[in-house]
């Protein structure tokens, strides 16, 4: 039987590590509806790495406390490098914003020379730069937790 992402998402480990990140951040979470289209590019981004939904429950249930430091870690990271644009992390932020961290650090544990080409298919800028700092960061957060 599979496991849809909005199932994922609503999961009770997915809420625990959602609730856990939240409040070592300190961020409001979006109340209302998810906008239609987020589905979607959550979809495309699974494709684009090559991770499923089972994936990345694995990841949650095993790694849960190391997930929520690594993405933690990542959130205070991008906070300090856009210090005079601290919307990019601080707006309400949807239920579904773990998803694409979790596939970060599914990829980093499991096959972390293929996250530089999944970050490439995104479409982030410097994806070399950006694969090295999230690397960083979650070594980081495997020895702090």
């Amino acid at each position: 039987m599979s496991v849809s992402l909005d199932e994922f998402v609503a999961s009770d480990s997915y809420q625990a590590v959602l609730h856990d990140v939240l409040s070592r951040c300190g961020l409001p979470l979006h109340s209302g509806p998810e906008p239609a289209v987020l589905g979607e590019l959550l979809r495309q981004d699974l494709e684009a790495a090559g991770v499923g939904v089972r994936e990345l429950a694995g990841v949650v249930t095993a790694n849960g406390a190391e997930l929520a430091r690594y993405v933690q870690l990542k959130l205070v990271a991008y906070l300090r490098d856009h210090e005079g644009d601290s919307r990019i992390v601080t707006e309400d932020l949807s239920p579904a914003f773990l998803v694409g961290h979790i596939v970060e650090f599914h990829l980093l544990a499991n096959r972390p020379d293929e996250l530089e080409r999944y970050v490439r298919r995104l479409r982030i800028p410097n994806a070399r730069r950006y694969a090295a700092k999230v690397r960083t960061i979650y070594d980081l957060a495997l020895r702090t937790v």
